[in-house]
């Protein structure tokens, strides 16, 4: 294809886009307020942040949400980074809460204000944290702790001199894999650790799944697992006047009602034995 072909399906597509022609041509993001030239941190904040609760969700409503929160003067604060950081839980929760910027009233809570703390108290704003990294998140310069130690590692280990990223993937060794964990700054350390704070439930949901009886998941508490104090003495009989309405009914007008009872009560048990409902 030569210059003027590209040129005229540039136009024609151009034509397609300006008739509506292309269908949704919107993106999500687009919905963001007017930023002024010298408005650049709050630019940055403005679409860094909704960006870490953007999981599994409509991202026109996250955003349509967003534009929401920052327009309304009480709400706006969440996107400083300096008041998000130092804010109680209780008042960021209302504001990002409040147009559901926030789905998770705790958890997208703790991931909005862990960010907003570490970048303000590491780098003070978003823009300093670039100009660290010389604005390229795969070739960024040592900028914490962890990753100084984990450099100085690699280098007294195997006798290098690497100061990058790049320096790291252009001379990878399987070695360096095991030190980025040590060091918690493998690119995926976090979700490591979040599995690991959650470990015990798998070991819980495994033994449930493992138990072959009713009494024995009532005894390890698998039938209340919260520990809630209400007592079930028994587990009801179906009443008549649920079997007249249930598709029984046709049933019941044929035979005596109480066999039908009789019946279904003991087909329940033989699943629930009488013991898990006794309140023993």
């Amino acid at each position: 294809m030569n210059r003027d072909e590209i040129i005229k399906n540039c136009r024609i597509l151009l034509v397609a886009y300006q008739n509506g022609e292309l269908g949704q041509t919107k993106m999500p993001e687009e919905s963001h307020p007017v930023f002024a030239d010298n408005e650049i941190e709050e630019r940055l904040v403005y679409f860094t942040l909704p960006m870490a609760l953007n999981y599994q969700r409509d991202s026109y409503k996250l955003w349509q949400a967003a534009l929401a929160t920052y327009n309304d003067q009480v709400t706006k604060k969440v996107f400083s980074l300096s008041g998000a950081a130092v804010m109680n839980s209780v008042d960021l929760r209302e504001c990002l809460t409040k147009y559901k910027l926030a789905l998770q009233p705790n958890r997208h809570i703790e991931i909005w204000q862990k960010i907003a703390k570490t970048i303000f108290q590491k780098w003070q704003t978003l823009e300093n944290l670039l100009q660290a990294a010389n604005y390229d998140f795969l070739n960024q310069e040592l900028t914490s702790q962890e990753i100084t130690d984990f450099f100085s590692e690699v280098n007294t280990t195997f006798g290098t001199s690497f100061s990058t990223w790049d320096d790291i993937r252009n001379n990878w060794r399987d070695e360096y894999a095991y030190l980025l964990v040590q060091f918690e700054v493998h690119p995926e350390y976090c979700l490591y650790t979040s599995c690991k704070a959650i470990e015990p439930t798998y070991e819980f949901d495994y033994q449930m799944l493992a138990s072959e009886n009713g009494v024995d998941a009532r005894q390890n508490g698998y039938f209340n697992p919260i520990g809630s104090n209400a007592n079930v003495t028994d587990f009801p009989a179906p009443s008549i006047n649920f079997l007249k309405r249930s598709k029984y009914k046709v049933i019941a007008r044929a035979i005596d009602i109480n066999q039908i009872i009789t019946r279904l009560t003991q087909k329940v048990s033989k699943y629930f034995p009488k013991i898990l409902f006794s309140g023993a």
